[in-house]
């Protein structure tokens, strides 16, 4: 009964326009900076503590990335409306240069990305652009099982799966070996033994180790990639120099290192140049090296 009804709400969530969705986020966003306190607390912290920004600016900061995050949640019922016509109207690539050279390539490719921007449209953007046959996210799931197969069903789609993060280490690495591409948002927080402790906008967080692993073992290279919201409804996909994991000196131990240092700055790098757009309400450093602490449940796109 309850994902019958989140699949109806869902379906009626679909007739909105991108404007609207806009707008809807917006609304979500005010709504939840004034109910869920606790987090609203959490963001203005972290923002102080990491940008080095005043309480007045941060509190400021934290409320647009209540409203810009609440957009990505309910970009997820337009998912299934994309495509080209979408991306040609509405997109601008910053470095068409790397994407022409990838796209040419038969290579594994293993997307990186983080809870930032548009972040649910990035699995689709990426077939798009690249011309890929089959794209691979990994997501957690969320507690609700209503809620992880609706959203299951808005993000799937004919060249797009999107798989359970546990135990989809076999599936992802032979869909790799296959030339296929897999996406994964590796700025969440994740528990002492999947992780590699790293410095995170100032402060050792758990950076989850997972996506470089399959990159190692796949032979592939690592591409950062993000979708940012602009003015006027438009949307900037920005790219990285890609990693190629052939190229990296040393065993394996310090090749898996080197990738996770790779895409854990890549990700820094974007929230400080768009903090607005970063989901700052997640407890990003709760884990802690000397102690394990369980990972907040989210359910994200791409892979976790």
């Amino acid at each position: 009964m309850k994902t019958r009804l989140l699949w109806w709400l869902a379906c009626l969530g679909q007739r909105m326009s991108i404007a609207q969705i806009d707008r809807a986020g917006d609304g979500l966003g005010r709504l939840f900076w004034l109910v869920l306190r606790s987090r609203r607390r959490l963001a203005t912290k972290a923002i102080q503590e990491h940008l080095g920004l005043g309480e007045a600016e941060s509190k400021a900061l934290a409320y647009e990335s209540f409203r810009q995050n609440c957009r990505s949640f309910l970009e997820l019922l337009y998912v299934p409306k994309l495509d080209k016509a979408f991306l040609e109207e509405r997109c601008t690539i910053n470095r068409p240069d790397i994407i022409a050279a990838i796209s040419k390539l038969e290579r594994p490719i293993v997307l990186v990305s983080g809870h930032i921007g548009a972040w649910e449209f990035c699995s689709t953007i990426v077939r798009e652009i690249l011309g890929i046959t089959r794209v691979t996210g990994i997501a957690r799931k969320p507690k609700s099982e209503a809620m992880h197969v609706v959203m299951m069903r808005l993000r799937e789609r004919p060249c797009i799966s999107v798989i359970p993060h546990r135990n989809a280490a076999r599936q992802v690495l032979r869909r790799l070996k296959n030339n296929e591409a897999a996406g994964f948002v590796v700025d969440h927080n994740t528990s002492s033994r999947e992780s590699i402790f790293l410095p995170f906008l100032g402060e050792v967080a758990a950076v989850n180790k997972g996506p470089a692993i399959l990159a190692v073992g796949a032979k592939a290279l690592v591409l950062p990639l993000f979708l940012f919201r602009e003015p006027g409804g438009r949307y900037r996909i920005h790219v990285e120099d890609p990693l190629d994991t052939t190229t990296i000196p040393g065993d394996r131990e310090q090749q898996v290192q080197a990738v996770t240092e790779f895409y854990n700055e890549a990700v820094e790098r974007q929230v400080r140049q768009h903090p607005e757009q970063w989901f700052w309400m997640h407890k990003r450093w709760k884990t802690k090296p000397d102690a394990e602490t369980e990972p907040d449940s989210q359910a994200t796109p791409m892979a976790e």
